[in-house]
């Protein structure tokens, strides 16, 4: 089985620990020092214009891909509590790490899938993106970044429907783990939902062995529920 993982955060970490016995995996993130066997390579998905060049350092067709990138603070940015505090800055800042690197990375995958590719493809969303279940209101450029992610993904399903028929694309909400991601609001979260990278790596491929094409499009989170977008 050869896998692919944007990122090499918390929940990425324990998933390559889970994921290794299944084959190779190889981890495109920032960091070039990930322990062996894990294949790394260096690369900024962010500022990279083609996934192309990248993609073809690997063996193709790749059976399963998990996006975990993500970004909803930083020293420089909060998520907005109104929308006052909004700046335009901020979302486009979002927009490129929530949204863009899926679209390349799906450009880049579809060149090296055959008509019968059954890969799949998993990209971390959240929750708060769906605006059906949105009754508390702000963080306007996650949500909205997020959002935007969701209908690239239902876009893409609905193409590859037609050109790609075995093949999978989901959205997934992982929980609130204990990340620097969510670090500044855990307080808030009853202990039990609180998901250490170890558990939510685990519910994460327990959805991915779950999924079949007839899921494509959707979001849905840790339990393997569909979230309403």
């Amino acid at each position: 089985m050869k896998i692919l993982i944007l990122g090499y955060g918390g929940i990425a970490k324990a998933l390559c620990q889970v994921l290794l016995p299944r084959g190779k995996v190889t981890v495109i993130s920032r960091q070039s020092d990930l322990p062996s066997p894990i294949t790394a390579i260096q690369a900024n998905v962010i500022e990279a214009q083609s996934l192309d060049t990248i993609l073809d350092k690997i063996e193709n067709p790749v059976d399963l891909v998990i996006n975990t990138l993500g970004f909803l603070h930083d020293d420089s940015w909060a998520p907005e509590k109104n929308l006052a505090s909004c700046d335009p800055k901020h979302l486009m800042h979002a927009i490129n790490i929530n949204t863009l690197p899926t679209m390349k990375l799906c450009q880049a995958l579809q060149k090296h899938m055959p008509a019968n590719s059954a890969t799949k493809v998993i990209c971390f969303s959240a929750r708060v993106s769906s605006i059906s279940d949105n009754r508390l209101g702000g963080w306007h450029s996650y949500r909205m970044s997020k959002c935007a992610l969701n209908m690239l993904i239902k876009n893409i399903a609905l193409e590859w429907s037609r050109s790609f028929k075995h093949a999978v694309i989901c959205g997934y909400h992982p929980g609130t783990v204990a990340t620097p991601l969510s670090a500044p609001f855990q307080a808030n979260v009853k202990p039990e939902k609180l998901f250490t990278p170890e558990q939510a790596a685990d519910y994460c491929l327990a959805v991915i062995d779950q999924i079949t094409p007839k899921h494509s499009g959707q979001l849905l989170d840790w339990q393997g529920q569909i979230i309403a977008t």
